[in-house]
């Protein structure tokens, strides 16, 4: 027995743009709303040179 499946065209094509094209632009919104997030909200970053110098006072 041969299972025939017949594709249904018009009905994958709107389940394609009914439900995959609303989870990839809400997927783009929120990855545009994340990175401008992080790109906004970052906490500065310090920086500071410091150079240490032996004290020999204990030299005879």
């Amino acid at each position: 027995m041969k299972t025939v499946i017949k594709w249904d065209l018009p009905l994958i094509k709107d389940i394609i743009i009914k439900y995959l094209l609303k989870v990839v632009i809400a997927s783009i919104v929120v990855a545009a709303v994340g990175v401008l997030a992080v790109t906004f909200l970052k906490s500065p970053e310090y920086s500071s040179n410091v150079q240490l110098s032996q004290n020999d006072n204990n030299a005879s």
